[in-house]
């Protein structure tokens, strides 16, 4: 069992399957929970990075400060105000499959689904681990050299 994880490919296959079960944990509690970490910049627009509705959001904000360190928020789903990711508040320019930016007063607003993510991830990691490693076709020179006898 050594030898199987002796080649590279094999150890990053193992780490981006650890990732890509550590994004899917966070799929299926975005279905019930909303995550957020604000990571304020002095003189800069507020990031915010959310986990809700099976996606991953990314909201920039111009206006307002949320203090001077990174705070984490989370709530159940029940107490969340989902309006601020519909229509009024942003103009979607554009939305497709779960993917979507769109744009609010002062705001901009990104949403990447976990599945786009989640499933690259695993069918990387999938191919790293069972793909056999190619055999090398070096043959080794045994020709002697000008100088080898004399």
């Amino acid at each position: 069992m050594g030898e199987f994880f002796k080649p590279w490919r094999r150890k990053i296959g193992v780490a981006t399957l650890l990732m890509a079960c550590v994004l899917m944990a966070g799929w299926v509690r975005s279905l019930t929970h909303f995550e957020g970490v604000s990571l304020p910049v002095e003189r800069m627009p507020n990031h915010f990075f959310v986990s809700w509705d099976s996606s991953l959001v990314w909201l920039t904000e111009n206006a307002g400060v949320t203090g001077p360190y990174p705070q984490f928020k989370s709530r159940s789903i029940t107490g969340v105000d989902d309006r601020i990711f519909k229509s009024p508040y942003y103009e979607w320019r554009w939305k497709w499959c779960g993917f979507g930016f769109g744009v609010g007063t002062g705001s901009s607003l990104t949403v990447i689904p976990y599945w786009s993510v989640t499933i690259p991830m695993t069918l990387i990691s999938l191919w790293l681990l069972l793909s056999t490693p190619r055999k090398s076709n070096q043959q080794k020179i045994t020709e002697s050299t000008a100088n080898s006898g004399t």
